[in-house]
């Protein structure tokens, strides 16, 4: 795999162009980069569900453990590319040790340290890529809306029929719907359960 001149290794599947790196395009995290770690395994994925999140406004997935959050995609590389280690042993055995509360597993980056700028040129085209492509469905972001902001919403299991609806209409006036898209419909479709909304 290509790496950049500080032995980051880069990515063409990845929003940020950094393995194990993801970066957000609105909300609260807009513009910052996140270290993450996979989560193989249906007894490790649902720890992750467990488990909590690590990184508030990052919803993330149950196959996804998020590690930090970074200002700098080089810091958030070396996080996530430290975590995993030799191989997927030594990344699931970090992902054990973590969720039994263990953050020592989790490496500090070398801040401010770096020789060398990140490869902007495989950012931006990362960016590019990311901005025409839809990676959530609807009830990945119903999920992920819901895990983030349950306490504000009064919503029972009945209702998410109505509120998948909700979105798809939503959705439908949009002619190229982004990731963006796809959350703005699950906020508009929870907007009538919201507690202060209610009364």
């Amino acid at each position: 795999m290509a790496t950049d001149k500080n032995g980051l290794t880069l990515s063409n599947q990845s929003d940020s162009g950094y393995k194990f790196v993801t970066t957000l395009f609105d909300g609260p995290l807009a513009g910052k980069f996140i270290a993450f770690a996979d989560v193989v395994g249906d007894e490790r994925q649902h720890r992750n569900n467990q488990h909590g999140k690590r990184v508030e406004g990052f919803f993330g997935f149950k196959n996804v453990l998020a590690l930090g959050v970074f200002d700098d995609v080089r810091d958030a590389a070396y996080v996530g590319q430290m975590f995993y280690g030799e191989d997927n042993a030594a990344r699931n055995a970090n992902v054990d040790a973590l969720f039994e509360g263990n953050e020592s597993v989790v490496p500090h980056s070398p801040k401010k340290a770096w020789k060398h700028d990140p490869d902007y040129a495989t950012m931006e085209k990362a960016k590019t890529r990311a901005a025409g492509r839809v990676t959530l469905d609807v009830q990945a972001a119903l999920a992920a809306f819901h895990k983030t902001n349950a306490a504000d919403y009064s919503v029972k299991a009945t209702d998410a029929k109505g509120i998948r609806k909700a979105m798809n209409d939503h959705l439908k006036t949009i002619k190229k719907p982004k990731n963006s898209d796809v959350m703005e419909a699950a906020r508009l479709a929870f907007a009538p359960f919201k507690k202060d909304a209610q009364g």
